[in-house]
């Protein structure tokens, strides 16, 4: 026993010098293969592509078992253990392999990168958002990114979609460069110090105000109020800055109230705030665009009424689908119900999904005991994605990688400035 326990130690030394440099692989393989898909981003499950997706990050997982199995007391990520272990046994007891897996591979995922503090540095950010903007101008040319790099030279002929024409994109999925963009901005924003700053963060704005992505210029929103909001209210008033997040999703839950889209549409006379909120100045277009929005709220109620179903375990993974079938105005609105990982994850695994989301809240309050402002607002920002907008939210996606590895990035900064 001492002996295998010595050897876990070893490979784990070896693997903390091993992930940094596999993590930020990982992050460039899955940065490339963004330009694999279509503007619907999705991989056809069990294809040749899919396994590409699938196989390096799980196998970062497997490989990592000896870290995993020797940091199972942190403090930080001992919450994310207890629920792995609670929804594998369950899981198991009623043979639902795939949420093993899905589950599974984003929680380890989570404890690996947060207990072997991987990031990536500011500069690879910027080094890939550049590339980027490269990248998607060769796509464009060879009809792979419909939207472009300019507003209205999108390829509406290519798809059948309204309001590709208006929008920009670094990707050829138009969430996963909004978001990639918000990155860019609140780093650069945050930390850089050089004349570079002038370049990134208007050119970040750029491409999420003209991606039309309503989210990301939420967590734009978020990070501007919440910067603001350090100026005013210290961080150190603890009871304050616990209390906030759920007073900010509540508040963002309220607006998804279908009159207050309505009133804010109706009321809207600026032709340019009405493209950017409802990707349309045509009322027709904007009623289309404001139902895609508000599928949201059914999709929240139909998780809820899964979740009261069994809401100790929850029912295990369930095919949405075929709730989204027996409604007939989801056939003009196709949703596979992941748009709220938060609901959808209490649909599947019950209460039991608290020790996940407590973790957030732990992570939360670590933050504003040790001041960090940017460690505080990355969790936030993710709690309001994976309650609107978490369709990109699985293991083996770009984003997910680089968002966990958002929670080290102030820790690697200040390390960064110790050091020097």
């Amino acid at each position: 026993m001492y002996i295998n326990l010595k050897l876990l130690f070893t490979l784990r030394r070896y693997l903390d010098l091993l992930n940094k440099k596999a993590y930020k692989i990982l992050i460039f393989y899955y940065f490339i293969l963004l330009y694999t898909v279509h503007s619907n981003g999705f991989v056809k499950q069990y294809s040749l592509l899919y396994f590409f997706y699938v196989i390096p990050v799980y196998l970062f997982v497997v490989i990592n078992i000896p870290l995993i199995l020797t940091t199972a007391f942190n403090k930080q990520t001992r919450l994310l253990y207890i629920f792995v272990c609670i929804v594998f046994f369950i899981s198991a007891c009623r043979l639902d392999f795939q949420s093993i897996s899905n589950i599974g591979g984003i929680t380890f995922l989570l404890i690996i990168i947060v207990n072997s503090q991987l990031c990536v540095s500011l500069k690879f950010i910027n080094s890939l958002f550049l590339t980027a903007i490269c990248c998607s101008f060769v796509a464009y040319l060879f009809n792979q990114n419909v939207y472009g790099l300019v507003p209205g030279f999108g390829k509406t002929n290519i798809i059948d979609t309204i309001d590709t024409g208006v929008r920009v994109s670094l990707f050829p999925n138009i969430i996963e460069s909004s978001l990639f963009s918000v990155f860019v901005f609140i780093v650069n924003f945050s930390f850089n110090k050089s004349k570079s700053i002038f370049l990134f963060t208007p050119l970040a704005l750029y491409f999420i105000l003209f991606s039309g992505n309503r989210t990301s210029i939420i967590l734009v929103i978020i990070f501007v109020s919440l910067f603001l909001l350090f100026k005013i209210v210290k961080i150190k008033h603890r009871r304050f800055y616990l209390i906030f997040p759920f007073l900010l999703i509540s508040m963002l839950i309220i607006t998804y109230n279908p009159f207050v889209i309505a009133s804010i549409s109706n009321n809207l006379d600026s032709a340019f705030l009405k493209t950017l909120l409802f990707r349309s100045i045509e009322d027709s277009e904007i009623e289309t665009n404001m139902q895609n929005t508000l599928i949201r709220l059914w999709i929240w109620d139909q998780h809820m009424i899964v979740f009261l179903q069994s809401p100790f375990i929850g029912v295990g993974t369930f095919d949405f689908t075929k709730i989204a079938n027996e409604h007939d105005f989801l056939k003009e609105i196709p949703s596979d119900g992941t748009e709220s990982f938060i609901t959808g994850l209490l649909a599947r695994v019950g209460i039991v999904a608290s020790f996940f989301f407590a973790f957030f809240i732990v992570y939360i309050n670590k933050a504003i005991l040790l001041g960090k402002k940017f460690s505080y607002t990355i969790p936030i920002m993710l709690l309001y994605v994976l309650f609107f907008y978490a369709s990109f939210f699985t293991a083996y996606n770009f984003i997910t990688l680089l968002w966990f590895g958002m929670f080290n990035f102030e820790d690697r900064i200040n390390q960064i400035a110790t050091n020097a």
